[in-house]
């Protein structure tokens, strides 16, 4: 895909000057601080600005013109995992402590494999929504695996799913959030240990603060509704 090229050019031009890995994980952190701030988290808005100030003109309009093509790109292939693609297709996993993020084509295969069909449908009959939570969410690849596997059974990811996310890498959060948000899914993406619950920080994609269905989930209304009341998204 042109649009992928052409992003993965603009992110290595700036990488001459600031290094492969610092170029794609500063687009990763102004990115997902973009999205969240503009749902009105002020924390978010002023780590947007504190890195904004890092870079120059130039190198933030080369940053901002790096998320409009990554908005194409998911627009023309949802349900992927692109950043873990552009990644490993930039060659950062080979220095930075051999990090990799599965293909695809194998998160789709084991998101079918990890529901039973019978069962989904009955839960989305009976109950309207399906609450999937992915404790270790890397790029999202896994969650966005299950999105397309629900498309396939005919209904729409975008209405009757609810992804609870979390990872300790702060890449991984700030990959996840971006391309849940871009994909129109509601999300609660969390920074911390799915081992002793702590909680860093946390990123709720407009879709789910923007949706008049919120309510339909009472137990997650009451686990992050201070959350979304300090936002004052409602």
């Amino acid at each position: 895909m042109v649009e992928k090229e052409l992003l993965i050019k603009k992110l290595q031009d700036i990488a001459i000057t600031q290094g492969v890995y610092r170029s794609f994980s500063d687009f990763c952190n102004l990115s997902a601080a973009a999205i969240s701030s503009s749902c009105g988290n002020k924390e978010m808005e002023t780590r947007y600005l504190d890195l904004a100030k890092q870079y120059d003109k130039d190198t933030l309009k080369k940053y901002m013109e790096c998320f409009a093509i990554l908005a194409i790109v998911i627009e023309k292939e949802p349900d992927k995992d692109i950043l873990g693609e552009l990644y490993m297709a930039m060659g950062i996993s080979a220095g930075k402590m051999g990090q990799f993020f599965t293909s695809q084509h194998i998160a789709d295969m084991c998101a079918k494999l990890s529901y039973n069909r019978k069962e989904v449908i009955k839960e989305v009959c009976e109950k309207g929504v399906i609450i999937v939570s992915e404790p270790c969410v890397g790029g999202g690849s896994m969650v966005l695996g299950f999105a397309k596997a629900i498309k396939d059974l005919g209904f729409n990811p975008q209405k009757i799913v609810f992804f609870e996310c979390n990872d300790i890498d702060p890449l991984c959060v700030n990959m996840s959030y971006i391309q849940l948000a871009l994909n129109g899914l509601k999300a609660v993406v969390t920074r911390g240990s799915g081992l002793n619950g702590e909680v860093i920080d946390r990123h709720i994609t407009p879709a789910i603060l923007k949706s008049e269905e919120f309510g339909t989930f009472p137990m997650r209304v009451e686990r992050y509704g201070n959350k979304i009341e300090q936002m004052k998204i409602f």
